[in-house]
């Protein structure tokens, strides 16, 4: 099991780098979406929900048949059919995303009007649908890469996109003054450029033939995740235009810039653990130590993030402080938090589910996940109006710490796993009581307030390896902290990888 988890370490460093390419898009930019000469406040909240309905376009057109590619792919039974799946797969998206801009389309107007209140956004909606059609068909090869264990090849894809998308942004927001329209122009440049770059890849795993028989296995395992995925995405609508319509585009800014900062968190650190832990979660689940491998995976998942969720937490106010060009974004130092901790116990669900995975119980998770979006949706409209910005937050975080308890109570139903429950609550509660201090710390000098931070982490630190940290881990992380203190052996350890 060591090799295991040196190889979901050495993955999730190689993903990382790909993570932090395409998350680093929106923090480098930031400075300009939050400067007042390119995007106004009110355009900055616009961006902040187009952003979220082009993730619900992405998750409907693409009908979540990436999931299923990773729940067959490692299928005895279908290995001989892997080209053809990923082909089927491909086709549908594109049938599925030219059967729905037709209605788009038609109500485009309407949907301007009811959304954003104003027609003038009709060709910003379709620069949306369109970088949403193109990002739902490269989930596909980016799948294959996760499949196959190419980290190198996804971190460079990446990279690529990182480079060419914010040029074109610079471009095109700086330099021709276009605004959100500019945004979503590079992006959909940027997207289309990475499904060239893997073109002559995704042409090498795929056999033309359409296997309608086995996409009706496809879609009955996949539909339940999309109505899954569909609803996890209104638990942001809900926030957003629940913000947006009851307090103003300026409360959703705020909202939409600490969601931002916050959801790093998820996109660097959590995605990297679970692309790299992915293709290991359903080779090991008929292997005797299977259990034993996903109980130390939601170990390092709840130490780890615990960890990224204090530092954002605590440094909140000098990241904004470094990122956002009008003071008026500070406002989202106390929100930060709040969603930071939602996302924590997002990437608990993340890995308590497992067990239904395996059972194919999917069914369940799309029933559950209906369920919180109607409750986040109550909670929302009931506390938007009284609380504003932390209203959308406290109803977010409710929400997923409800979700994680009836995913993990569920889970464990079907297929029990013996995860150190007790464990994760203390340590989360503990993480909780250090940020609660943090507070506290507010000195005149942002340099007294930096060291008196670092002090802090270090006290953290201390905790978390006393008190939290197993033996295991401990003699994990002290090889890994040998291995690579001595900056003249980056090299050769790079290499290693």
């Amino acid at each position: 099991m060591l090799k295991d988890f040196k190889l979901l370490a050495k993955n999730t460093l190689l993903y990382s780098f790909g993570n932090i390419a395409t998350k680093i898009v929106g923090l480098i930019l930031l400075p300009i979406y939050t400067n007042k000469d390119y995007l106004s406040i009110s355009e900055y909240g616009i961006l902040t929900d187009i952003e979220i309905l082009t993730q619900l376009l992405v998750a409907i057109l693409g009908v979540s048949l990436y999931q299923s590619l990773t729940r067959w792919y490692w299928d005895k039974e279908l290995i001989k059919k892997r080209g053809k799946l990923v082909f089927t797969i491909l086709i549908t998206i594109i049938f599925l995303s030219v059967f729905f801009y037709i209605p788009f389309y038609i109500f485009i107007n309407p949907i301007s009007n009811i959304l954003l209140h104003s027609e003038h956004y009709i060709y910003l909606l379709q620069l949306m649908y369109y970088t949403a059609f193109f990002q739902a068909l490269g989930i596909i090869p980016f799948t294959l890469l996760k499949l196959q264990s190419k980290p190198l090849l996804y971190s460079l894809t990446n990279i690529i996109k990182l480079v060419v998308t914010i040029l074109l942004t610079i471009y095109f927001v700086i330099y021709k003054k276009r605004g959100v329209e500019g945004i979503y122009e590079a992006q959909l440049i940027g997207s289309i450029f990475l499904i060239f770059f893997l073109i002559k890849y995704l042409i090498k795993n795929i056999h033309p033939i359409y296997d309608f028989s086995e996409l009706k296995n496809l879609l009955k395992y996949s539909l339940p995740l999309l109505f899954a995925s569909i609803s996890g995405i209104l638990l942001s609508i809900f926030d957003r235009f629940g913000l947006t319509f009851n307090k103003g585009l300026e409360e959703a800014a705020i909202y939409g810039l600490a969601y931002k900062i916050s959801n790093t968190i998820k996109l660097v650190i959590i995605t990297s653990i679970q692309m790299a832990i992915s293709p290991l979660l359903f080779k090991k689940m008929n292997d005797p130590d299977g259990k034993d491998f996903y109980k130390k995976s939601m170990n390092i998942i709840v130490l780890t993030v615990n960890f990224f969720v204090f530092l954002v937490s605590v440094f909140s106010f000098e990241i904004i402080l470094t990122l956002a060009h009008d003071k008026y974004y500070l406002n989202s130092i106390y929100i930060i938090p709040i969603l930071s901790f939602s996302i924590l116990f997002g990437a608990m669900k993340n890995m308590a589910v497992i067990g239904l995975h395996i059972t194919k119980k999917t069914s369940i998770i799309g029933l559950l996940i209906f369920s919180i979006a109607i409750t986040n949706l109550i909670l929302n409209t009931i506390m938007i109006p009284i609380w504003g910005v932390y209203g959308a937050s406290f109803s977010t975080l409710i929400s997923q710490i409800l979700f994680f308890l009836l995913i993990y109570y569920f889970a464990q139903k079907h297929y029990r796993i013996n995860y150190e429950f007790l464990k994760y609550i203390l340590y989360t509660v503990s993480t909780v009581f250090f940020v609660i201090i943090s507070f506290f710390i507010q000195f005149s000098s942002i340099y007294l307030n930096i060291i008196a931070k670092l002090c802090l982490t270090a006290a953290y630190i201390f905790m978390v390896i006393h008190f939290f940290l197993g033996r295991e881990e401990y003699q994990y992380l002290k090889g890994f902290y040998y291995k690579w203190k001595y900056p003249g052996n980056f090299k050769n350890n790079i290499k290693s990888l």
